[in-house]
This record gives structure tokens, sequence and C-alpha cells, in this order.
């Protein structure tokens, strides 16, 4: 997924991991934005709970799997 960043306007890409953890977090704490920091500027961008399950639909099968791996 890649996101671009609000301030510096830089693209970086969040891999899978990231999108579970980010997911795994807002599911525990029901959030509606998970903050991801840029890797030039260091500033947090918010990125929309629902723009992540787009990106990762089937993230519940994900986690229970590489939970029992």
């Amino acid at each position: 997924m890649q996101i671009r960043c609000t301030y510096c306007r830089m693209t970086f890409s969040l891999s899978r991991e990231d999108i579970l953890y980010a997911l795994n977090k807002i599911s525990q704490e029901d959030l509606k934005f998970f903050n991801f920091s840029c890797p030039s500027c260091r500033r947090a961008n918010r990125v929309n709970a629902s723009r992540l399950q787009q990106a990762l639909p089937n993230w519940r099968d994900l986690l229970t799997t590489e939970d029992e791996a």
C-alpha cells in the first residue's frame, strides 16, 4: 500500500505486516485511524481504518494463520 506524506509529499510503502499490526491495534482499541510515521520527515500521517481494510480485506484470517505458525 502506498501512502503520500501530508507534509513533505514523499510517497512511502506500507508492508503487509505494518497493515496487519495497524488493523489489529485498531480492532483492539476501537480506533478510527492509525498513525504511520513518514520515513523522510518523521511526522505522523493518519490513515483511515476503512482504507487499511480495503488494502487487506481478509486480515483476520491472515492474523490467525500467522499466530498458528
